[in-house]
């Protein structure tokens, strides 16, 4: 931001106690205004900004605060308004990153042009006290943002960005007299049922999203379609289930379907699909332990593992030793090397070729050595 842009935000500053002589005082920011507390603040608001700003796909419009090269200056510049919102903030027990998750959702990509703008507005202020006094307790707010930023982030996995209206959010309180977060209070009844029978609001809401994407693949998902009740609420039985599915780490790992299927009950370790099949890798229904996998149309494929340059090396993996490969799992190195002789010895897709010095137990394949353990 230039001076002349810093001027602006200077005279907007009205009845500041901190108010710049015209003449050639030094710009506010000079004076010894942050602290800890407050460079925390910032942290916090630069980081929210920059990642709703991301999620949005605001990239190019204007350049907002959080990527100036001065962005803490600009933030000190306004910390009048800031401080009067962590007032309110603290007042009403509510947490600045939530709030920051909340307000950002709403506001159109030209606020983002400074912090104040973006975090000061008044009504907004007035709309995070009534939601607070709605859900009886700071956690439950936490919450409600936390389903909310969850509900963005599966967007744009969906359609590259994240696109909510104010409007869906925003609308008239049940006295008819003055606005509110009207959406975000029927996420509060939302996560209140939900926990009433046991179901994980998150999970919940992955499962309806999956429902409202293979209703209708091309089109977007929309905030209050997933909040009202309507044909697509998964069951809750099945969101129950899928809790309980012990493939459930393996499946967000590659982001496979809730529909994919392990016949074999093992897949090989350092499995991967195909290179050209990456971005498909949520149509692929079954995966056996040899590696090939399959697609709803009968399409066969085989995949990548470790231990790839003998094919009597593969490694079983299943959900009870997955989480001791998975930090391994892309590297490149692992598809030439060997094994170790206790992953041979307790998981190997074939048994007993070998001894525990890598000799050949029939004398009619090579020996190999086995590689050192951590």
């Amino acid at each position: 931001m230039n001076m002349a842009g810093l001027n602006r935000m200077l005279r907007a500053e009205k009845g500041s106690k901190n108010m710049i002589h015209p003449k050639g005082f030094k710009p506010i920011y000079y004076y010894n205004l942050s602290n800890k507390a407050m460079h925390s603040y910032y942290l916090t608001m630069n980081e929210v900004s920059l990642m709703m700003w991301t999620y949005f796909g605001y990239t190019g419009l204007i350049t907002p605060w959080h990527d100036d090269l001065d962005s803490e200056k600009i933030f000190n510049f306004q910390q009048r308004s800031i401080i009067q919102l962590i007032k309110v903030l603290k007042d009403n027990d509510i947490s600045l990153e939530t709030y920051c998750i909340l307000v950002c959702i709403i506001s159109s990509y030209d606020f983002y042009e400074r912090p104040a703008l973006l975090f000061g507005q008044r009504h907004h202020w007035s709309w995070i006290k009534k939601l607070r006094k709605y859900a009886g307790s700071s956690e439950l707010v936490d919450i409600v943002a936390k389903f909310v930023k969850r509900f963005i982030e599966l967007q744009v996995e969906h359609k590259g960005k994240a696109f909510v209206k104010a409007g869906s959010i925003v609308d008239m309180d049940t006295d008819g007299k003055r606005k509110a977060f009207v959406t975000y209070n029927k996420i509060v009844d939302r996560i209140r049922q939900l926990a009433a029978v046991g179901v994980d609001n998150i999970d919940w809401l992955e499962s309806k999203f999956e429902k409202c994407v293979d209703f209708k693949p091309d089109q977007d998902v929309y905030i209050k379609t997933i909040v009202n009740h309507n044909g697509l609420d998964p069951d809750v039985q099945s969101v129950k289930a899928k809790v309980n599915d012990p493939w459930r780490e393996i499946r967000k790992f590659f982001g496979l379907s809730n529909s994919c299927e392990f016949p074999d009950g093992c897949i090989p370790k350092g499995w991967v699909p195909s290179r050209d099949d990456f971005e498909d890798i949520q149509k692929i229904v079954r995966i056996k332990g040899d590696g090939f996998y399959y697609y709803a149309d009968g399409t066969q494929r085989r995949g990548k593992r470790h231990y790839a340059q003998n094919t009597y090396l593969g490694i079983q993996c299943n959900p009870n030793n997955f989480k001791d490969y998975k930090d391994d799992w892309y590297k490149r190195t692992m598809l030439t090397t060997k094994p170790t002789w206790e992953e041979y010895r307790d998981f190997a897709i074939h048994p007993g070729m070998w001894d525990e010095n890598g000799d050949s137990t029939n004398g009619k394949i090579k020996s190999v050595k086995w590689r050192k353990g951590k």
